[in-house]
């Protein structure tokens, strides 16, 4: 199919490069001409000569002194490692393409900061082993993306290494195989105007591989970034009204990571970022991924996300923009206890040098408030005892709805870790290849897909009530209605009716962290008909049951007392957390507790949970 062409008239983006920064005298509705004259290569996110007051940076502070050796290392590594072939898993290149970003960003930078010739041919030898492949599987564009963000890096940054027929082959191979496939029709449709991840990580690859071949092809660079320009703000307005990312704190990091990345190269190269960094809520964003750390530092993992926590890179950049060191209280944490190993792993590694080497990592600000919470399509909220004591209790809340890109039926749910343990947990992410093979419409959001069956994604198996074990009502949204953040008594007031549809009459759910000790969750409901109830609860902990409304969960030495306050009579289940169907995950140490009773029609009641820390039987003296 052949490109769309944008036929640009009117007057011409006059233009003046000062200091190696191009200044925009005149634009025309935030376009960009082809005629703009951009700074020489390197370009993209380091330019010429910046290396030296950034390694003098680095020279200052024993942490990132660590991160640079620890680059090094890794760099050195990767020469002694042949180049990786076109092996697909599944429907996805993904795992090859982030594996060569991480390989040709990682050669680049120690390239650029170390000037090792051994590093710079293995770089060459990667960049064209990538350059050969058929294609980079557009059908799953994700893949085009990061390939042509990493080609973009390497052949900005070596620029004048690379011969001209290395350049040539690099240059063809983004055009071909990364900008010109993104206006075909079948794989422009999958990012182009999307809200979720999609759409900044492949604009933003494109958009690196514009402004890498700019000389070569104008008009095709200038369209890219002209169509990123008018649909990116789809994807930001995903963070209003005050930063929480609907699809949670793991895709926060990789939507978040490339809306940055874009930022900066049109900051770098062309003077401006357009406005996109002003967007409503999105200079606050940091903050939410701060609340979205426990005190053992694990991540509320709600909807398609997991438990393990990393450093951030991009956290360093909301720092550089904001001045707030409170958001970076977790990512310091990570650095001092687990140092920079972990980060070998990390294909965007090196941005955590471009924009936090000036940070001391040797000292940092504990955060103010102890209750944080946030609206958008996915409200969210977190309360805690403390922020220094690993021990703190932690309560996080879900609410929202379900029908959200890697959204689950968990609208209404809740975690709970206090004493180092998780006592309520969400089993988090299953894996899409594994779905994707049985036929599973797993991104199919709509009502009677097959998405809601699937074990983990089921309102059933989240920390809410279920009510004839009917599923949620995916366009229903659950909303904050009040809320009160003294440190002695924290509470929130949700609306929950709208995800039950005509199973209830009525429905509200509180959450509180009262005394600095006990968690309560509070239902009140008004029936429309007789209905069985369920009040699930998905734990890690040991289970033992006192009676059909008092459990006491036991892990690692620690208890935990749950006990139900309600009127009418309850049958208690504890069984294995465990699908019916055997290619799910086991759920291994996971125990589902149901607590279940029968309801009347048109009748109100009231029913209060308390999790309160115990002393444990089998704990020694």
């Amino acid at each position: 199919m052949s490109i769309k062409r944008t036929i640009i008239t009117g007057a011409l983006l006059v233009l003046m490069t000062v200091g190696g920064a191009v200044t925009a005298m005149a634009q025309s509705q935030n376009r960009v001409s082809p005629y703009v004259q951009l700074p020489n290569h390197p370009r993209l996110l380091l330019l010429k000569g910046e290396e030296q007051a950034l390694i003098a940076n680095v020279e200052r502070d024993k942490t990132w002194h660590r991160v640079q050796s620890m680059l090094e290392t890794e760099a050195l590594k990767l020469t002694e490692k042949e180049p990786m072939e076109r092996v697909m898993s599944g429907r996805r290149l993904l795992s090859v393409t982030r594996e060569y970003l991480r390989r040709l960003f990682f050669l680049s930078y120690v390239y650029r900061t170390t000037g090792n010739d051994e590093v710079l041919a293995h770089l060459k030898k990667e960049a064209l082993a990538a350059c050969e492949f058929s294609d980079w599987n557009p059908s799953h564009f994700l893949d085009v993306a990061e390939m042509t963000l990493g080609l973009a890096i390497a052949y900005d940054w070596a620029y004048d290494k690379f011969s001209k027929s290395e350049r040539r082959t690099i240059r063809n191979a983004i055009i071909s195989k990364g900008l010109r496939p993104s206006f075909e029709d079948q794989f422009e449709k999958s990012f182009n105007k999307n809200s979720n991840n999609w759409n900044p990580v492949c604009h933003a690859g494109m958009v690196y591989g514009a402004l890498a071949v700019w000389e070569d092809d104008r008009e095709l660079a200038a369209q890219v970034l002209n169509r990123a320009l008018e649909n990116v703000p789809i994807a930001m307005r995903e963070y209003a009204p005050d930063g929480v990312y609907p699809e949670g704190a793991m895709y926060w990091e990789y939507g978040t990571d490339f809306m940055v990345l874009l930022i900066e190269a049109l900051q770098r190269a062309l003077g401006t970022d357009y406005g996109l960094s002003q967007s409503p809520g999105f200079m606050q964003t940091g903050l939410y991924h701060l609340h979205m750390f426990t005190p053992t530092l694990k991540v509320f993992n709600y909807s398609d996300n997991g438990q393990t926590a990393v450093v951030a890179p991009v956290k360093f950049w909301f720092f550089k923009h904001t001045g707030d060191t409170s958001m970076l209280y977790n990512d310091l944490k990570l650095l001092r206890q687990r140092g920079a190993t972990p980060l070998r792993g990390n294909r965007l590694a090196p941005t955590i040098l471009l924009w936090g080497s000036t940070v001391p990592t040797d000292r940092s600000v504990t955060p103010a408030s102890l209750m944080w919470s946030g609206g958008g399509v996915n409200p969210v909220a977190a309360m805690r005892t403390s922020w220094t004591d690993s021990h703190a209790l932690y309560l996080g809340v879900k609410l929202g709805k379900a029908s959200v890109s890697h959204g689950h039926m968990d609208a209404g749910s809740f975690i709970i870790e206090s004493n180092g343990v998780m006592w309520a947990a969400d089993l988090g992410i299953e894996s899409y290849n594994t779905l994707e093979a049985k036929k599973i419409g797993v991104w199919n959001f709509s009502q009677n897909s097959g998405r809601w069956d699937v074990f983990r994604y089921n309102a059933n198996n989240h920390n809410l009530v279920t009510f004839d074990h009917a599923k949620h009502v995916v366009t229903g949204v659950a909303t904050i209605m009040d809320q009160g953040n003294d440190p002695m008594n924290m509470w929130l007031l949700a609306n929950l009716k709208p995800v039950y549809g005509t199973q209830v009459a009525n429905y509200t759910r509180s959450f509180a962290l009262k005394e600095l000790r006990d968690v309560v969750i509070t239902d009140n409901i008004t029936t429309a008909d007789a209905t069985t109830m369920t009040w699930n609860l998905m734990t890690p902990a040991a289970v033992t049951k006192v009676n059909d409304k008092e459990l006491l969960l036991q892990k690692n030495g620690k208890a935990m007392l749950v006990k139900m306050d309600f009127g009418g009579r309850v049958k208690c289940t504890i069984e294995d957390a465990r699908p019916s169907v055997d290619y799910e995950n086991k759920n291994t140490g996971y125990t589902a507790i149901r607590f279940e009773s029968n309801l009347k029609r048109n009748t109100s009641y009231k029913i209060t949970v308390t999790f309160t820390p115990a002393q444990s039987p089998t704990k020694k003296p």
